[in-house]
């Protein structure tokens, strides 16, 4: 049987003298999930809270085998929480609400991993337009004004995305990269999903390198 994750146990709770809990026991053990039925006022609330130490209770509670005290309560470190008023957006997948709010090194790690494809993505661009030009110093000008053109014309293309679905995969979509891996509500507009934009990106990379080279080449000769 597998070891109990949360372990409730003889709990009881009064305010005055009026009962709300009554001798509550049970347990959730690991790779479960267990919900708390019950009308208004029947204590799920007071259950909850009592769990994660934010009133006092008589009895005993246990979080992965470590006894939970009102006072003194440092395994809750490890503990995540949301009571009474839930902010989640219920035109989301359950994923995409936990991804919004998720806030450890693997989120971090992908925020990190989509603005460095971004910015490949911009730097690759601004070469390949200048790449177009035999004169060294247009090339730098129009590379920087592309720079600054990038960022104003990604708005009115997001309206053309959503009259005419097959521009989502236009190289200027691919910037929503990062910022929807922040915000998941953004597929809805990108109608990209973020597997999706990570292969877009890495492939205009290479095809506005490629590109690039080719013409600063021909350049040259």
């Amino acid at each position: 049987m597998a070891d109990a994750i949360l372990t409730v146990k003889h709990l009881n709770k009064s305010y005055g003298h009026q009962p709300v809990l009554r001798d509550v026991s049970f347990e959730c053990t690991q790779g479960r999930i267990v919900g708390l039925v019950g009308a208004n006022g029947a204590g799920k609330t007071t259950i909850m809270k009592a769990i994660l130490g934010l009133l006092s209770t008589d009895g005993e509670i246990q979080i992965a085998g470590e006894s939970m005290q009102f006072d003194h309560h440092p395994i809750l470190a490890t503990v995540g929480s949301l009571i009474e008023y839930p902010s989640l957006y219920p035109y989301m997948s359950g994923w995409d609400n936990l991804r919004l709010f998720a806030d450890g090194p693997y989120a971090q790690a992908q925020l990190v991993g989509g603005e460095f494809l971004n910015t490949w993505l911009l730097l690759s661009l601004v070469l390949l337009i200048a790449a177009l030009f035999k004169s060294s110093g247009a090339a730098v000008a129009v590379g920087i004004i592309g720079y600054f053109v990038l960022g104003m014309v990604n708005i009115p293309m997001i309206a053309l995305i959503r009259k005419y679905t097959w521009l989502k995969w236009n190289p200027l979509n691919m910037f929503n990269f990062s910022a929807q891996l922040g915000l998941p509500t953004l597929s809805k507009i990108t109608k990209l999903t973020d597997v999706q934009l990570f292969w877009g990106n890495l492939a205009y990379i290479i095809l506005f390198l490629v590109l690039g080279l080719l013409f600063f080449r021909r350049r040259e000769v």
